[in-house]
Protein backbone atom coordinates (compact mmCIF):
# COMPACT_ATOMS: atom_id res chain seq x y z
CA UNK A 1 0.00 0.00 0.00
CA UNK A 2 3.13 2.10 -0.13
CA UNK A 3 2.08 3.14 -3.57
CA UNK A 4 -1.17 4.87 -2.66
CA UNK A 5 0.89 6.66 0.12
CA UNK A 6 -0.66 4.49 3.10
CA UNK A 7 1.90 3.74 5.19
CA UNK A 8 0.29 2.17 8.18
CA UNK A 9 1.42 -0.98 9.56
CA UNK A 10 -0.96 -3.78 9.04
CA UNK A 11 -2.87 -2.15 6.30
CA UNK A 12 -3.30 -3.96 2.92
CA UNK A 13 -5.23 -3.68 0.18
CA UNK A 14 -7.84 -6.59 1.46
CA UNK A 15 -7.93 -4.05 3.98
CA UNK A 16 -9.94 -1.67 1.57
CA UNK A 17 -12.91 -4.57 1.13
CA UNK A 18 -13.30 -4.25 5.26
CA UNK A 19 -13.78 -0.95 5.58
CA UNK A 20 -16.43 -1.57 2.55
CA UNK A 21 -18.47 -3.77 3.97
CA UNK A 22 -18.35 -2.24 7.83
CA UNK A 23 -19.52 1.43 5.57
CA UNK A 24 -22.38 -0.78 3.83
CA UNK A 25 -23.53 -2.22 7.09
CA UNK A 26 -23.38 1.00 8.82
CA UNK A 27 -25.42 2.52 6.34
CA UNK A 28 -28.41 0.16 6.12
CA UNK A 29 -27.47 -2.11 3.54
CA UNK A 30 -28.75 -5.67 3.46
CA UNK A 31 -26.12 -8.30 4.38
CA UNK A 32 -27.42 -10.36 1.17
CA UNK A 33 -26.98 -7.06 -1.11
CA UNK A 34 -23.26 -7.05 0.27
CA UNK A 35 -23.20 -10.72 -0.12
CA UNK A 36 -23.53 -10.64 -3.97
CA UNK A 37 -21.68 -7.60 -4.32
CA UNK A 38 -18.64 -9.45 -2.64
CA UNK A 39 -18.89 -12.05 -5.04
CA UNK A 40 -19.38 -14.66 -2.73
CA UNK A 41 -21.25 -18.19 -3.12
CA UNK A 42 -23.82 -17.62 -0.76
CA UNK A 43 -24.68 -15.06 2.28
CA UNK A 44 -23.39 -17.57 5.23
CA UNK A 45 -19.68 -16.94 3.86
CA UNK A 46 -20.38 -13.48 4.02
CA UNK A 47 -22.01 -13.98 7.53
CA UNK A 48 -19.12 -15.90 8.62
CA UNK A 49 -16.18 -13.67 7.35
CA UNK A 50 -17.22 -10.25 8.79
CA UNK A 51 -18.98 -11.79 11.82
CA UNK A 52 -17.16 -9.06 13.86
CA UNK A 53 -18.34 -6.12 12.08
CA UNK A 54 -21.84 -7.65 11.70
CA UNK A 55 -22.02 -8.21 16.00
CA UNK A 56 -21.15 -4.96 16.34
CA UNK A 57 -23.73 -3.52 13.68
CA UNK A 58 -26.26 -5.72 15.56
CA UNK A 59 -25.10 -4.18 19.05
CA UNK A 60 -25.84 -0.89 17.59
CA UNK A 61 -28.85 -1.34 16.37
CA UNK A 62 -30.29 -3.44 19.83
CA UNK A 63 -29.44 -0.29 21.60
CA UNK A 64 -31.41 1.83 19.43
CA UNK A 65 -34.41 -0.45 19.06
CA UNK A 66 -34.57 -0.17 23.18
CA UNK A 67 -34.35 3.41 23.29
CA UNK A 68 -37.50 3.30 20.49
CA UNK A 69 -39.58 1.02 22.60
CA UNK A 70 -38.93 2.88 25.40
CA UNK A 71 -40.35 5.94 23.67
CA UNK A 72 -43.46 3.94 23.54
CA UNK A 73 -44.24 3.86 27.90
Amino acid sequence: MADCGIKKQGFHFHSLRHVHVAYLLGQGVDVYAISKRLGHANVTITLNTYSYLIDDYKAKNDELITQKLAQLL
